[in-house]
């Protein structure tokens, strides 16, 4: 190629890595100095430019984090793939940029993922109980609706660990509506057993039952049967907790029928 030649090839090629910020001075002189470069001296040159390094900023902090680095073509598809996901989730084109698809790039965030974690968001957003949405602004300090879709997309945070999150919020929610309390590290410790939603929210509802009609029996007998008893029965199997409940509940039927007496620490699940 000639100077001319390798200009309008500098150009076209800069245009479709979409990258802005040369100075044209510098690409000129470039082109004269390099009137036979075959695009070899110029891919060198420009990749030591800052302008190039902002541009694909995210190779560089995947490289610090021990993965390869993605070509420019799947750099760029890969933005691409980002932006379609978001679109059809009805974000607007500017809740994220390049500076968001460089963090989710440099951490190797799928466009899968990153479905899966606006799906997420959209359902907690337009789905979730309010109580939900309160345990996630007091467990993690989320505040509003776009706080919270920031949050299930921040790249740092790993798909386990936002499922593990939401789902805590979501016990709490269910927990009060059940009549008990329930704090962080309880809520996270229910939603680390690796059981779905479905069945925590049961056992959290039956934990909220067992306390509620467990209270009358507990104050006649002089006994305690506090929600944390009701959770490691309902929820972990706690064979002390289930203890407690059966004889609390043949301690009543005794009664009740003309029974002799307390019933000895013995037996495992049982409910009023």
């Amino acid at each position: 190629m000639d100077g001319q030649g390798i200009l309008d090839w500098i150009n076209n090629y800069l245009q479709s890595i979409n990258l802005e910020g040369i100075k044209g001075g510098d690409l000129l002189t470039f082109s004269q100095q390099n009137p036979t470069d075959d695009g070899t001296l110029f891919k060198q040159w420009i990749r030591s430019q800052q302008a190039y390094k902002d541009r694909f900023a995210g190779n560089d902090a995947r490289i610090k984090n021990g993965l390869a680095p993605l070509s420019e073509s799947e750099y760029l598809s890969q933005e691409a793939s980002y932006k379609h996901t978001l679109a059809n989730f009805g974000l607007p084109s500017d809740f994220y940029g390049k500076d968001e698809f460089k963090n989710l790039i440099a951490n190797d965030v799928s466009p899968n993922e990153v479905a899966t974690r606006v799906q997420d968001t959209w359902d907690f957003v337009h789905n979730a109980n309010p109580g939900a949405k309160q345990a996630l602004r007091d467990f993690y300090g989320v505040q509003d609706d776009s706080a919270i879709a920031a949050y299930f997309l921040d790249p740092e945070k790993g798909q386990a660990i936002i499922d593990r999150q939401a789902m805590s919020a979501n016990l709490a929610a269910q927990a009060k509506q059940s009549g008990l309390g329930m704090d962080r590290n309880m809520a996270e410790s229910i939603a680390g057993t690796g059981k779905s939603q479905y069945v925590l929210d049961s056992a959290v509802k039956q934990a909220g039952a067992d306390y509620s009609s467990a209270q009358s029996a507990a104050s006649r007998f002089g006994e305690s049967f506090t929600q944390n008893d009701a959770i490691q029965n309902s929820v972990f199997g706690s064979p002390d907790a289930q203890n407690k409940l059966k004889r609390l509940s043949q301690n009543e039927q005794a009664l009740f029928q003309g029974g002799s007496g307390a019933v000895s620490d013995s037996g495992s699940k049982g409910a009023f």
